[in-house]
């Protein structure tokens, strides 16, 4: 019987990832900018994940030398590209909106998946392709983004952060054979720090232009939404599998929109709402897919094993 306190911790980690739009909305209102705000939250994360490594156990911080540049093209890349993007287009679009559109990224994973590792195209991945097109659409009411107040730079930045986080993804399935999901995670925060402070080097964290409000959110965003909620989810993975994990967390965009109405006084129009729900649909579709591979594998060891006691 699957552990139903598995299936509470990652509800509560899909909320700590729902509250960063929130947070990142909060901060901008203080003044704070989207490198200034991304590369605080990115310098906290490394130093407490570093110093977690460090004390629970240093071996998990040694991966060889071949793999650094994939860590690199994963965090570096994919991540921050993700993060910029997705900070970027809330300075244009609503918190809700930005995060249902992050949210196509694991339609764009199962596509790339087909043109690039030639995996099966199955009628689950084309129902979901179509389902979270469609769904994109009505979210960002395309017919008529100014008169419904939405900004087309906006959507092409939340877009743009699905497009990073399909990249992390899809390097993810290679780095993750290799290690521990502690070891890519801090490999993954660390590279996005370095290339953060590559494009924009941090000269002015010590000037005194950034206000201790920013700090304070940035601090937030660190600890909740980034450590608190990937220590949660690595956690429900280990009761409940990651697939099964993988089909709860789909609940953090409606944690964001539920949270961005009653904090940010924003507003989904019906058609955006169902538009989302169609987005969410191709998303639990594809993972359903996965978690019954899954289970057929299991199943397929499991008779094997049998079967070898039995010839013992």
């Amino acid at each position: 019987m699957v552990n139903k306190f598995g299936y509470f911790i990652i509800i509560i980690s899909a909320l700590c990832y729902g509250t960063m739009a929130i947070f990142v909305k909060f901060a901008y209102a203080q003044g704070a900018d989207t490198y200034t705000l991304l590369t605080l939250r990115m310098l906290t994360s490394t130093i407490v994940m570093w110093l977690y490594v460090l004390f629970r156990n240093p071996e998990l911080g040694r991966v060889k030398m071949k793999d650094l540049g994939l860590l690199a093209l994963q965090g570096g890349i994919g991540f921050t590209f993700s993060s910029v993007c997705l900070y970027s287009a809330m300075n244009y679009i609503d918190a809700g909106t930005a995060s249902i559109l992050l949210y196509t990224y694991p339609t764009i994973v199962s596509i790339a998946a087909v043109l690039i590792f030639k995996e099966r195209l199955s009628w689950v991945k084309v129902s979901s392709l179509i389902l979270t097109f469609w769904g994109c659409l009505f979210v960002v009411r395309l017919s008529k983004l100014e008169s419904a107040g939405i900004n087309p730079v906006g959507i092409l930045y939340g877009l743009g952060a699905a497009i990073g986080y399909s990249l992390f993804s899809l390097v993810g399935q290679n780095t993750l054979k290799r290690y521990s999901s502690i070891t890519v995670s801090a490999y993954s925060i660390t590279f996005s720090l370095l290339t953060l402070m590559i494009v924009q080097p941090p000269l002015y964290l010590f000037k005194g232009g950034v206000s201790g409000a920013v700090f304070m959110w940035a601090f937030i965003i660190a600890i909740v939404s980034t450590l608190l909620a990937m220590t949660l989810y690595l956690k429900g993975i280990a009761f409940v599998g990651a697939s099964r994990a993988a089909l709860i967390s789909t609940v953090e965009p409606v944690f964001t929109v539920i949270l961005a109405m009653i904090f940010l006084n924003e507003k989904l129009e019906t058609i955006q709402i169902l538009g989302g729900i169609m987005i969410l649909a191709g998303v639990i579709n594809l993972q359903r897919e996965k978690f019954v591979v899954d289970k057929g594998r299991e199943l397929d060891k499991m008779k094997k094993t049998a079967s070898w006691q039995e010839l013992k």
